[in-house]
């Protein structure tokens, strides 16, 4: 990678980052040198040939190393190689049964069995497990090709073009850019909702009572947006956050979105992912009956990493039977391809104990990965941020820089039944009045469809990270970054001089925008900016993948430190 000879015209030369990816911002596992988990794509796409040469791919996490693991898939296209010594039985039984429910018992055609029956039983089990118990049917599931695609459906359902207000959908700030971008998409108004950084970007309650109560002035609020593990701030939520939330929503009469599409990247054992269906679950009646909720779940944001094959699925609870037919129609939302939806379903419907399958896998994680509770991680809200305010206090103190798309209307009639009111309709198919809490396994339990061992592995090099860049930022001046608990990134905020604002100004950029282009053309190390997400009037962020190696990420936050101090010396 060309780097330039100097940074920022002192005699100090840039940083060089040999052997670093372009783009170090993302949460695309692939995009900052992951290589595809093994394990799963030999099994989704092998090529039949002799097992002691099935493993072409470079693992892409610790302990996901190169197995002889059954082609399911390979057989699934080519029928024929059931039967071939070339394809181990275990992988023959898999594709039998999956070629079962394929039309003509191929992979070729609409295949609906698979999408609407096949596949959501196999997804209502995993759920099922990952929520100790909690019951989940399989018409409470819809396949879809990825959330980008599904939420502005979502979305259209409960905007009422012919009311007097729009509808408001409230929306974390900081947070990704898709769910302000999707309520656009759809016809409604987004409401940034502020997290309270100081806290480490928890949901401060009282800021978001305080912000619906403005909004109803300007719109009708209907939609709840909570993004848990958080994006790009890595916060993972309490169970006594989920449950105010929860009830929140149930006295407002609003439609709970819960984007948990990180979930399994939370990382810490004191922090451990809690799913919003099981705290409504174990909260009980009315409110477990009562409460509507979508839940989002994405194959990109998974350990698999496995973004190209846009497959994801939601999970209705609490909605109306009627509402869930636009879903099941197949024109009305873009659904996964098949190859998709096998990886899926792979994922959701794990080699029982004993498969060769299993023991392969169980083996290698035991020798290559460490318990994530060896890596010691401080999980202590640090002390207040250093920097000085940059500007009085401003009574609007959360800016979203991001232009909203103009509306796009779908030709769907809003369903008046999903529509949150206080006196909803009975509801068909509400989840059951739960059973004690001590009833229930430890939240822990199978929260992934690996082994223990594999899902050790994958925390524990994301702690490892996360724990590196507190390490590392925090003894940089003018950095502050908030503790990591799960997600894919960092958010640390960033001093940047009156000077360097003016500067970015005067090019019509956002200070922040400018600080990264610096960046990029000094060292070649690409971060996100804040503004993409949203951030407190006054303050600067980064977003800065924890995915790539460990011995990838050290270069790129000595980058960031050396570039940054030289940044502030010479805007002085």
């Amino acid at each position: 990678m060309a780097m330039a000879q100097g940074t920022l015209g002192t005699s100090e030369p840039a940083v060089l980052v040999p052997g670093v990816p372009v783009d170090c911002s993302g949460d695309d596992a692939h995009a900052v040198g992951r290589g595809p988990l093994a394990v799963l794509r030999q099994v989704l796409l092998g090529t039949g040939v002799d097992t002691a040469d099935l493993s072409p791919c470079p693992p892409a996490w610790p302990g996901s190393a190169q197995l002889p693991v059954p082609q399911v898939a390979a057989t699934c296209a080519y029928p024929d190689l059931l039967g071939s010594p070339a394809v181990p039985e275990s992988a023959q039984r898999r594709a039998r049964r999956i070629l079962q429910e394929m039309d003509a018992g191929n992979i070729g055609g609409y295949n609906h069995e698979h999408r609407a029956l096949g596949v959501p039983t196999r997804v209502a089990r995993f759920l099922e497990r990952r929520d100790g118990g909690v019951p989940c049917h399989p018409r409470n599931i819809i396949l879809c090709n990825g959330t980008a695609s599904i939420l502005p459906f979502v979305l259209s359902l409960v905007v009422d073009e012919r009311a007097a207000q729009p509808t408001g959908v409230l929306v974390p700030v900081p947070g990704p850019p898709l769910h302000a971008a999707a309520a656009g998409l759809a016809g409604a108004v987004a409401v940034p909702y502020p997290l309270a950084e100081e806290q480490g970007w928890a949901v401060a309650g009282e800021a978001l009572w305080q912000v619906l109560r403005q909004a109803r002035v300007r719109c009708h609020p209907k939609v709840l947006c909570i993004v848990n593990p958080g994006d790009p701030t890595g916060h993972v939520l309490s169970r006594q956050s989920m449950e105010d939330i929860i009830r929140l929503v149930a006295e407002e009469h609003l439609l709970l979105l819960a984007d948990e599409v990180q979930q399994e990247r939370a990382f810490l054992p004191g922090c451990p992912f809690l799913s919003f269906k099981r705290v409504l679950w174990e909260m009980g009646a009315p409110l477990a009956s009562t409460v509507q909720l979508v839940s989002f779940y994405s194959l990109s944001k998974s350990v698999a990493g496995e973004s190209g094959f846009r497959v994801g699925f939601l999970e209705l609870v609490n909605i109306e039977e009627g509402i869930t037919l636009p879903f099941q129609l197949a024109q009305s939302i873009p659904r996964p391809c098949v190859l998709g939806r096998i990886l899926l379903d792979l994922l959701m419907d794990p080699p029982d104990e004993g498969d060769p399958i299993q023991k392969a896998l169980e083996e290698v994680g035991a020798g290559a990965c460490a318990p994530s509770h060896s890596i010691p991680i401080s999980i202590s809200i640090p002390t207040p941020s250093p920097f000085p305010p940059s500007s009085p206090p401003n009574p609007h103190p959360i800016s979203i820089p991001i232009p909203i798309p103009s509306p796009f209307h779908f030709n769907f009639n809003p369903h008046p039944r999903l529509h949150p009111n206080p006196h909803p309709h009975p509801i068909s198919n509400p989840i059951a009045i739960p059973l004690p809490s001590h009833a229930l396994p430890h939240p822990t339990t199978r929260l992934s469809p690996l082994p223990p061992q594999q899902r050790q592995g994958l925390h524990r090099d994301l702690a490892h990270n996360a724990r590196r860049v507190q390490e590392v930022l925090g003894r940089a001046p003018g950095i502050c970054c908030q503790p990591v608990q799960g997600g894919a990134r960092a958010f640390p905020r960033i001093q940047l001089p009156p000077r360097a604002l003016q500067q970015a100004r005067v090019l019509g950029l956002e200070p922040d925008v400018f600080f990264c282009q610096e960046l990029r053309e000094a060292t070649g190390v690409v971060l996100a900016p804040g503004s993409e997400f949203g951030q407190p009037e006054g303050t600067y962020h980064v977003g800065l993948s924890l995915l790539p190696p460990a011995e990838t990420l050290e270069p790129v936050l000595l980058a960031l430190t050396r570039f940054h101090a030289a940044f502030l010396r010479h805007f002085s």
